[in-house]
């Protein structure tokens, strides 16, 4: 089976979190099975940045060609895309599409109708929180229902998602398939004693919380509760980062908290997570939450609010879900000391290895590609 993966960005741009790393993944994956994959792309690397390689030929990654097409405007915009997503589409016998509000996205679904080929398409979170208010986002989702091929799929990484995302598209057949995750060798060893060390790993953006879990730190700090640390790996816009790290020296917070910026090596996140005592994740939403699942595949517990689709980590007892605010959330972690975290990371990493490998996701996305292609 050819399968075409189109998205605005690719692997190695992991400034955009979780969605780079599990599409690589994905790619790979149904590699694996058989598929000949390629992928059409834009060399965007975040933050007004573009990655380092050769716009002017597909290039091997992992078994797997990939066309980086040049930037021209905006932060994803190119011209070179829309000359050989055509040729591409002729090729494949069915098309991934990532992203909703991408002018790749209408372009790609469209070369798809023409040409009668089958899309799954990964909205990758775009679509939850209902219709959106901009009447400009409301008539390109009106363009992408008129241009859309026949035979489509939504996939959805979570029944958060689904659910959040029921109003759109309402006429599309929706698979709701988890991604998955790369469980390290060993385990990490956790940190031992000392202050309670929480990590985040992810963007630095609004959407995700941090200063709710400044105050909620603050407020462990101002009743008498042991301090709690923390550790961010991960990237933001320069203008929003420098907002965090204001906020954390307004509550005086700064000797707790450390800003390690972005780390794509598996090797080095590792080590920050063996001197870590578990995860944490506070986002006002998530389709998935894949820092979550890497987290615990490395073998540490998980902090995560009650929004997210995480909410199974408490009954398997792999962590804790907390209420969305900061007195809950400083209350638990408060009291998270005097839990035994270590038979918790455990159990979480077992549960990653059992249900959420790339092998097993990857089977799954390889049966939804079989139905949408009869």
């Amino acid at each position: 089976m050819n399968v075409l993966f189109v998205s605005p960005s690719f692997a190695p741009a992991y400034y955009y979190g979780g969605p780079i790393v599990s599409s690589e993944r994905l790619c790979q994956s149904l590699s694996a099975l058989g598929c000949e994959v390629r992928v059409v792309s834009t060399n965007a690397a975040g933050n007004g940045r573009v990655l380092e390689v050769d716009t002017s030929r597909p290039i091997e990654r992992g078994g797997i060609l990939v066309s980086y097409c040049r930037r021209t405007c905006g932060e994803d915009i190119s011209v070179s895309f829309l000359r050989r997503i055509s040729r591409a589409v002729k090729w494949a016998d069915v098309v991934i599409v990532n992203a909703v509000y991408s002018p790749h996205c209408l372009v790609t679904l469209f070369a798809c109708r023409v040409e009668a080929k089958p899309v799954l398409w990964s909205p990758r979170g775009s679509l939850q929180g209902g219709l959106p208010e901009s009447l400009v986002k409301q008539l390109w989702l009106r363009l992408l229902s008129g241009v859309m091929p026949e035979r489509i799929s939504l996939h959805l990484t979570s029944e958060v998602e689904q659910t959040e995302s029921s109003w759109a598209f309402p006429e599309v057949r929706r698979d709701v398939i988890a991604n998955g995750v790369t469980v390290p060798p060993q385990p990490v060893s956790g940190r031992q004693g000392g202050r309670l060390r929480l990590v985040y790993v992810g963007r630095l953006h609004a959407i995700k919380g941090l200063r709710l879990l400044f105050e909620a730190m603050a407020i462990n700090r101002r009743e008498g509760r042991a301090p709690v640390e923390l550790v961010l790996i991960g990237e933001g816009t320069p203008s929003h980062s420098n907002e965090l790290a204001a906020a954390a020296a307004k509550l005086e917070l700064n000797e707790l908290i450390e800003f390690t910026g972005a780390i794509h090596d598996a090797e080095s996140r590792i080590k920050i997570l063996d001197n870590c005592d578990a995860g944490v994740l506070v986002s006002e939403r998530e389709n998935f939450g894949n820092a979550v699942a890497e987290i615990m595949a490395a073998g540490l517990p998980v902090v995560v609010t009650d929004n997210l689709p995480w909410t199974e980590v408490a009954k398997r007892g792999c962590g804790f879900v907390v209420r969305r605010s900061a007195e809950d959330l400083a209350a638990v972690l408060g009291n998270l000391r005097r839990e035994d975290l270590r038979p918790m990371g455990a159990r979480a990493r077992a549960w990653m290895a059992e249900e959420f490998s790339w092998d097993t996701r990857g089977a799954e996305i390889m049966a939804s590609l079989q139905r949408l292609c009869k």
